[in-house]
């Protein structure tokens, strides 16, 4: 089964064609805005999915993209992945996130464009298995994610010492964007640009992939 799939420029279709699956990884640092531009990516291809991922923390009421998270406890998680229903985790401030290997086995196999969540570890795991996934870098100078992370009403329950945790794991994340094929800063006030830089990539690279 394969995916009808059309590219247009300025209301011009320039490419139609048949194309397969599609698994994109979108990497960032903490307040980088990727549910933001996931959120976005889905509202302009309905048919385009993002993988379930679980994770040990709390949900936020503000998370809005498509189920992408299952909360869990740590020790169901630690299940799972003894279990290997968890193919690839890290910790991130405290909290275990992971990939789902049926949310991820299910959407890859039902030939949509699968977005998928992870860090520099679980995109480099990836990446292994699927060499023809699309890896991207949302990158946000240190100095701004430390004014986001202090001016996000939605983490405003977390203390200064796990901010400053946050804010230590996103610089060692910066530091490792030059493993990504794809990096693309996200300023404030430019995410109409950058939703349109990711999806430029996403479906150009797919193009290449059907030739």
């Amino acid at each position: 089964m394969v995916i009808e799939y059309q590219i247009v420029v300025d209301g011009f279709v320039v490419y139609n064609k048949s194309m397969k699956n599609t698994l994109v990884v979108i990497s960032g640092p903490t307040a980088s805005g990727k549910s933001t531009v996931e959120t976005e990516l889905l509202a302009r291809h309905p048919d385009w999915v993002i993988v379930q991922s679980f994770t040990t923390r709390p949900p936020r009421a503000n998370e809005v993209v498509r189920s992408k998270y299952q909360h869990v406890s740590r020790p169901d998680f630690m299940r799972q992945v003894e279990s290997q229903d968890i193919i690839e985790y890290e910790e991130y401030a405290g909290n275990l996130y992971g990939t789902s290997r049926i949310s991820l086995e299910q959407a890859l196999a039902n030939n949509e464009v699968v977005i998928l969540d992870v860090q520099t570890k679980g995109k480099e795991y990836l990446k292994q298995h699927y060499k023809e996934a699309i890896d991207i870098y949302l990158y946000v100078p240190n100095e701004e994610i430390d004014r986001r992370l202090q001016q996000d009403a939605s983490r405003s329950d977390i203390g200064p010492e796990q901010q400053r945790a946050r804010l230590k794991q996103a610089v060692q994340q910066n530091a490792q964007r030059d493993r990504y094929s794809y990096v693309i800063e996200n300023i404030d006030g430019q995410l109409h640009s950058v939703v349109k830089q990711v999806e430029s990539i996403i479906l150009s690279q797919m193009a290449a992939n059907q030739s």
